[in-house]
């Protein structure tokens, strides 16, 4: 039975871990290896999920809020027989909302013909390791994407809020291929050592997209991500809890702050544009899950 206090400290750990680009999955393999830990329970290891979807939902209701408005009015105005491009390109929101659905078909893909691949290597600290340092050069690598300006970025009658701020593409800016290759990325994370977030952002950097929408999209990505993990490992789990609703309720809630917080970290380092100092870290840890392999 998991305890308070444990629960607690796994929901620190889903919370920070989730949205910093640190592969959770490669933490929980460390660990395991590390003190002999054991998973946490299906259950609360759903309820941890769903705190770090809440920390998304209410730290970006204002974009959510805006994208459902949006939705409602692209679908009027294809109702009225207006042109689907026109519709698109005036209700932003609607077109990011369907460029982050277009960029879970590639992860689908992924995940459905490489799982055998990505579950062995859970088995294996080393490769975790060695997943950890390939993240670290992708994370390094982002230092060195282009400042300039993208051509393309460039809008008439720009939506406000939406443009491109220092010539990095803005919501209007985020185009179909953009969105293929953020989802690619996101596929190749489910392997334990390399980040959902660290690859999908560092992925919207290359493309040439701004700081906050590189962000945004990467966790908006997430939603549909944490829900589906929510979905295949919830089966059957009311059925017989194996941990206290207490263990539950307090893991989830510090989960979701955790998340929170983690989410207004990320936010803020991304926009100073030092993301790639997570580098460092992750080739630290890297290092030593390669060092823990080989004396073990």
């Amino acid at each position: 039975m998991v305890s308070i206090l444990q629960a607690v400290i796994l929901g620190i750990v889903q919370g920070f871990t989730e949205f910093l680009p640190v592969s959770s999955s490669g933490h929980l393999v460390f660990l395991q290896s590390i003190f002999g830990l054991k998973e946490p329970p299906i259950f609360l290891d759903c309820m941890l999920h769903g705190g770090t979807l809440v920390a998304i939902l209410v730290y970006f209701r204002k974009d959510i809020l805006l994208i459902i408005s949006d939705l409602f009015s692209s679908a009027r105005d294809l109702s009225r027989g207006i042109d689907p491009r026109k519709t698109l390109s005036s209700h932003p929101y609607a077109q990011f909302a369907l460029l982050v659905i277009l960029a879970m078909v590639p992860t689908v893909i992924i995940g459905y013909f490489l799982r055998d691949f990505f579950v062995s290597l859970f088995g294996s600290i080393r490769a975790v390791g060695i997943a950890w340092l390939i993240n670290g050069v992708v994370l390094w690598l982002t230092s060195k994407a282009s400042r300039n300006q993208v051509p393309g970025t460039e809008s008439v009658n720009p939506v406000p809020g939406t443009c491109a701020v220092g010539g990095k593409k803005g919501i209007t800016g985020i185009k179909v291929l953009d969105a293929v290759i953020i989802g690619t990325a996101q596929g190749a994370a489910i392997a334990p050592g390399i980040s959902r977030s660290g690859t999908t952002i560092s992925s919207a950097l290359f493309r040439g997209i701004g700081e906050e929408w590189a962000v945004k999209f990467s966790l908006f990505l997430a939603i549909p991500a944490i829900l589906a993990g929510i979905v295949l490992e919830a089966r059957g789990f009311l059925v017989n809890p194996d941990v206290s609703w207490m263990a539950v309720a307090v893991g989830t809630l510090i989960a979701a702050a955790a998340g929170y917080l983690a989410i207004h970290f990320l936010m803020r380092i991304t926009r100073r544009g030092v993301f790639f100092r997570f580098a460092y870290y992750s080739w630290a840890i890297g290092v030593a899950a390669i060092i823990v392999s080989l004396v073990n």
